[in-house]
């Protein structure tokens, strides 16, 4: 029986020396796993708080284009002040700036619409990363 305490007492340091070893990598994990957290919920605040800020971007966009094109279709729709306001050189009656109007306006709202859906484009993916926590695609965005 003393040979097996003796033998005991023996393997007691390389034991515990291993435990230290297993408690300290557990310990560099755990410190590690924290460092993890501590980037990702930064993340998250980062694309929460572009959400926002690409959410009043679209609002400011949106109210801007509609006023333009309000006033697009209003200066359309105007009638000239004189008969003779649509004369061209030779003295013939003219309606072709009223006919591009509504052509620029049509314009307008697809690059509005572009605008609109590029910006949602970018939204859906910020709001898509900060649900995932995942890292930002840098392949750019397209446009349509």
């Amino acid at each position: 029986m003393t040979q097996a305490r003796a033998d005991a007492t023996a393997k007691q340091p390389d034991a515990q020396q291993a435990l230290k070893r297993e408690r300290d990598n557990a310990l560099d994990e755990v410190a590690a796993l924290k460092g993890t957290v501590e980037e990702l919920t930064q993340a998250r605040e980062h694309a929460e708080a572009r959400t926002v800020e690409l959410s009043q971007r679209l609002r400011k966009v949106r109210q801007s284009k509609a006023q333009e094109i309000a006033g697009s279709i209003g200066a359309a729709y105007q009638l000239p002040a004189t008969p003779g306001s649509y004369a061209n050189s030779s003295g013939s009656k003219t309606r072709s700036s009223a006919r591009q109007r509504p052509l620029q306006t049509l314009k307008q709202d697809c690059r509005l619409r572009k605008l609109t859906n590029s910006v949602r484009r970018e939204r859906q993916q910020t709001l898509t990363q900060s649900a995932g926590l995942q890292k930002p695609n840098n392949s750019g965005s397209k446009t349509r």
